[in-house]
């Protein structure tokens, strides 16, 4: 348990620390107590709090005068003999107002202090915590078992929590975290290797830094370390993009919807374009020896794991700015991020979701940022298919793409692509996608937008050669061309014009 500011402060005022004081300072003139309790209530509530809870808040005089506030908290043990102890600062400062005290109040001053510590967050910063260290979270979910509900497993890269914070205990912004007492996710990292984390991180607040953070990339709030694990702090989705089709099965094919829907798939390939553009400050060590540089580059941002679990849905928007909410992309944690020593690297040792990955991981050819191209393809197949025919149709263009084929996990292959191997190793589109796809077009209710959507994917996304592929600039110009011109063109958004059968 912990003690919340807002708490703290209700029950800590004035005339109750005076009253402390008196009881255990009584020849101190009221002027002198009035001012020692003011400087308790400015300096060291935690620390009077702690003591009180003891039953020795008077005691504060004695701490303040050795010039210890909440600042020196918290205290640390130093062993002084088999099982005695003493109770010092961080620097190893001794304090001499515990000369008296005996080893069961120290210990229980040590305890009880961690319930008053409990740490504010400010935005994008970083804390580094002791194990004690009482974290300010509550979980929405305890109802029933009193545990945290897990909502997201990442296998062996990580896992997130749904927790919510007290309203005291953070000063994010309000247009990222509405309520008061907001619901929050915490991303915990499974692996420990803080050079992953810090690059994550680091890319995280470049871009959450801005003037005007991208709309439709997900924003930290804080990160911490705690009990020897990595954490990041982000906003409370309300769904991600599988669920919400999901939980939609049969949209209308109507104005509001349809042009929401090619404003968020504009805003995939612009927040996109903008990671592509992160300029990574300094090289990183090169690994593999078979890494190869492009040269010249020098922006090497790429996701690499692009998939509707990995783009979120807000519900609310800041400014209320759209009141369908909007989708945002999450997770940029496999270390995809590279300095210019490996600008390309064979990709069979990169993990991503095999459904979206393109041919360049199973043939073995360097990864660049046209890998995030492919997969961004695949997932606009996917929504123009729920737009038109609806979300049980994915499940079964899945199908039939996977139909008779089985990796070498035994598991149904339902990738975009096929390998082939004549004479050398090479990949083609599947033709289940070609069919899709043409099933799509000629789609009693497909207009000339969603045409333009499709035709778009198969002429310069979801091509074999990575090379071949629109860069992501080109890809959200033109999508934002098509939503501009459905803007103020209904026949052109919506009118069915069908390719004949």
């Amino acid at each position: 348990w912990y003690l919340p500011q807002s708490k703290k402060e209700t029950l800590i005022t004035i005339p109750a620390v005076i009253q402390e004081i008196e009881n255990v300072n009584r020849d101190m003139s009221p002027h002198e107590v009035r001012r020692q309790a003011r400087e308790t209530i400015q300096e060291a509530l935690n620390l009077f709090a702690t003591l009180a809870i003891l039953g020795k808040g008077g005691h504060i005089v004695s701490f303040l005068k050795e010039g210890i506030s909440d600042r020196d908290l918290p205290f640390i043990k130093e062993s002084a003999g088999k099982e005695d102890f003493d109770l010092q600062r961080e620097d190893k400062r001794s304090i001499s107002s515990f000369e008296s005290w005996t080893t069961s109040k120290m210990q229980g001053f040590f305890d009880y202090q961690w319930a008053m510590i409990a740490p504010v967050f400010e935005p994008l910063e970083h804390y580094v915590f002791q194990n004690r260290v009482i974290l300010p979270f509550e979980s929405p979910f305890d109802a029933n078992d009193g545990r945290t509900k897990l909502v997201k497993d990442e296998g062996g890269y990580s896992q997130v929590f749904i927790v919510r914070i007290h309203h005291r205990n953070h000063h994010f912004k309000s247009d990222v975290v509405p309520n008061e007492s907001p619901k929050v996710a915490i991303k915990q990292l499974r692996d420990s290797n803080r050079s992953d984390f810090e690059k994550e991180r680091d890319v995280l607040r470049v871009l959450g830094i801005k003037s005007q953070p991208h709309p439709h990339l997900s924003r930290l709030l804080a990160s911490y370390e705690h009990k020897e694990k990595f954490h990041f702090i982000f906003p409370c989705a309300n769904s991600n993009l599988r669920e919400y089709w999901e939980e939609r099965p049969s949209p209308l094919f109507d104005k509001d919807t349809v042009l929401w829907s090619l404003k968020q798939m504009a805003g995939f390939a612009d927040a996109l374009w903008s990671v592509h553009n992160f300029k990574v400050s300094a090289p990183v060590k090169r690994y593999d020896p078979e890494m190869r540089t492009v040269e010249g580059e020098e922006l090497f941002g790429r996701h690499g794991d692009i998939k509707p679990e990995n783009i979120l849905w807000y519900e609310r928007v800041p400014d209320g700015q759209d009141s369908r909410g909007v989708f945002q992309i999450t997770d940029f944690g496999l270390g995809r991020f590279h300095g210019k020593d490996s600008r390309t690297k064979p990709a069979y040792n990169i993990s991503c979701s095999p459904t979206y990955q393109p041919p360049e991981n199973k043939l073995h050819r360097p990864v660049s940022r046209k890998y995030d191209v492919w997969s961004l393809g695949c997932l606009y197949v996917e929504f123009v298919t729920w737009l038109l025919i609806g979300n049980d149709q994915i499940e079964g263009f899945s199908d039939e793409r996977g139909e008779g084929k089985i990796n070498t996990n035994g598991i149904s292959d339902d990738n975009f692509f096929s390998t082939t191997h004549d004479g050398v190793q090479d990949a083609v589109v599947r033709p289940e996608v070609i069919t899709w796809t043409d099933r799509l077009h000629r789609d009693s209710k497909c207009s000339q937008a969603m045409h333009e959507v499709i035709n778009l994917v198969m002429d310069k996304m979801l091509l074999i050669e990575a090379s071949d592929r629109a860069e992501m600039a080109k890809i959200a110009r033109e999508l934002k061309d098509i939503f501009k011109k459905s803007t103020s063109d209904d026949h052109f958004l919506l009118k069915p014009t069908p390719y004949p059968p």
